[in-house]
């Protein structure tokens, strides 16, 4: 069976989305090719090169399982903030602009309508409508690059944004305020937000995790130090409040 890979896309993954029913999983690897793989049966869906270079953020819309991808690359050149909407055979049937540089992170806001949020390397966090593209927001009040955006549960159109600066935001976007700002020094790579909305999680290069408590005027009410910098930090889909957390230390801490 090994003969039947296309050897393109033997080649290491970049980052992986499961679609809203976790029945399908999307990897994407460093040249920009696309699989996704039916986790019934383990046999592959589809597989297609989505970009001429590596897919940083791959996300399923949960209202239509479309796929949205960023990264460094665009039809050989850079991203220049542009957000590609494929649809599961790798058909382009949409794009979404607005940032000066590569996007890095996708979140989709529940609540009424179709919103998507993208943060980027121009410091710019942009929410799009996708039913009222006037009503789209864009907030520029970060002071450098952002690598991460996280939807807050349970709260509409509130979340928060990480990344280079020594602050990590709690923005909303029904508002269009700033809800809150957090001390988090050091490159942050890592956010998670309990079930319940009421704690964020900040995990940084410093290897350490950082408990906020929205409840108590959202001060630090704990930290967890791993074994290296986090860089990413996901739900456990079969422990509802645990996270796991990728660290540079080549290993998941949960």
């Amino acid at each position: 069976m090994l003969d039947n890979i296309d050897p393109r896309t033997a080649t290491p993954c970049r980052t992986i989305s499961f679609s809203p029913d976790g029945s399908t999983l999307a990897e994407a690897n460093y040249l920009g090719f696309i699989t996704l793989t039916d986790l019934d049966n383990g046999r592959i869906k589809s597989r297609f090169l989505s970009q001429t270079a590596l897919v940083e953020t791959i996300r399923f819309d949960p209202l239509t399982e479309n796929l949205v991808i960023v990264g460094a690359g665009f039809e050989g050149y850079r991203d220049f903030g542009v957000a590609k909407i494929l649809d599961q055979s790798g058909n382009r049937i949409g794009e979404l602009k607005g940032h000066f540089d590569d996007i890095t992170d996708i979140g989709f806001l529940s609540g009424p309508g179709h919103r998507v949020v993208t943060v980027g390397l121009d410091f710019r966090t942009i929410v799009h409508d996708l039913i009222e593209p006037k009503k789209s927001w864009v907030w520029d009040g970060y002071t450098d690059y952002l690598n991460m955006v996280k939807v807050r549960p349970k709260y509409g159109g509130q979340f928060a944004i990480a990344g280079d600066a020594k602050q990590t935001y709690i923005l909303d976007a029904d508002d269009r305020n700033i809800v809150a700002v957090l001390n988090t020094p050091g490159d942050t790579n890592g956010l998670i937000w309990s079930n319940d909305g009421r704690y964020l999680i900040v995990g940084d290069d410093h290897g350490e995790l950082k408990y906020f408590d929205s409840a108590n005027k959202w001060e630090q009410v704990h930290s967890a130090f791993l074994g290296g910098a986090v860089k990413k930090t996901v739900s456990d889909p079969k422990h509802a409040e645990t996270g796991i957390s990728a660290c540079y230390d080549g290993r998941l801490w949960s």
